[in-house]
């Protein structure tokens, strides 16, 4: 089968490993059974879809049985990479319009001239995998692949005007599916799920399992880190053509210390005391506190720093006029 484009055999005839898509189907073949979700998935095995040496590829039996469960009318994956959900469109029968940047077409960049009611994405976790230098380009980078963007909040923007130019090409009643996973990176974690924007009405979080990736028993320079083997797909609804609900993540380091509301009194004293480093006379408390947007409010604010160490359960009284953080309150 050629897809729209022909792009497939193009690149893929010659390569080993190609299976040929299934004849293409006019019909839309939804005469299998609804299937029974739930908001966990794991298919250790990714079924005969795609291009099985592509790389970050996920399973087409996940594909399937979204589509059979919500049976759109048309398909699109804009980031169709090995070409998974246009095989399992293929086998279904449903239409599907296939884009990616090695057949030319940037998200960035291009206008999506095109609707559909289900809208798949699969995007690159940030850089871990370089995708068009590696994959297509032997070593070269493209200047629109957003996998060699380095830095985490451009990545975010870029990320976020493709969610909402695909959101857009979606019709009133159709959906956004996006399979995104977490990413770890000198002792942090970065979290796509919870930082990128995914315009429309939420309607489904699930957890997708992961198998036989490239990252599998991994050791994190931090003992404290644990094995990431999960994705999420998030699932969004078009309910209006003009009003867009947008949930929208500002990643910013607040010191608590210039708002009054934020922290109690017990709060206050023992990240001074933490400051301090666990132990301090109660001058240097009283120098650690002042200053505070809290005390703003209080003129007997020592007073009240007086009665929550003699109060509190987690400070000390050590020697005359020194107190510490303590585990046995």
């Amino acid at each position: 089968m050629k897809t729209e484009d022909g792009w497939i055999e193009e690149i893929f005839e010659n390569e080993p490993g190609y299976t040929p898509l299934i004849p293409e189907i006019r019909a839309v073949n939804y005469n299998v059974a609804k299937p029974k979700l739930s908001t966990l998935f794991s298919y250790p095995e990714r079924g005969p879809y795609g291009k099985n040496s592509y790389m970050g590829n996920c399973s087409g039996l996940l594909i399937r049985d979204l589509l059979t469960f919500f049976r759109p009318k048309k398909v699109s994956d804009y980031m169709q990479g090995g070409g998974t959900c246009g095989d399992v469109c293929a086998e279904l029968g449903v239409p599907y319009i296939g884009r990616d940047l090695n057949m030319g077409f940037d998200l960035m960049g291009d206008e999506i001239g095109e609707s559909c009611d289900f809208a798949f994405l699969h995007p690159p976790y940030w850089n871990m995998k370089k995708y068009y230098r590696k994959q297509w380009n032997n070593g070269k980078p493209h200047p629109a692949d957003i996998s060699e963007t380095g830095d985490w909040g451009e990545f975010l923007k870029q990320m976020n005007v493709c969610l909402n130019k695909i959101y857009q090409s979606v019709r009133v009643g159709g959906r956004l599916a996006v399979l995104v996973g977490d990413i770890k990176r000198r002792g942090k974690l970065y979290s796509m799920q919870r930082e990128m924007m995914i315009p429309g009405d939420l309607e489904n979080i699930a957890i997708k399992l992961q198998h036989n990736t490239s990252s599998e028993g991994k050791t994190y320079g931090s003992t404290n880190f644990m094995e990431i083997v999960h994705e999420y797909l998030v699932i969004t609804l078009r309910k209006d053509p003009y009003k867009m609900a947008v949930l929208y993540s500002n990643y910013k380091v607040v010191d608590v210390r210039e708002h009054a509301n934020i922290q109690t009194w017990r709060d206050i004293v023992q990240a001074a005391m933490e400051s301090l480093g666990g132990e301090a006379s109660l001058e240097k408390v009283y120098d650690e506190i002042q200053g505070h947007k809290k005390c703003e409010s209080n003129n007997n604010w020592q007073a009240k720093i007086r009665q929550t160490l003699q109060r509190g359960r987690d400070f000390v009284n050590k020697d005359r006029g020194t107190w510490a953080l303590s585990w046995e309150g």
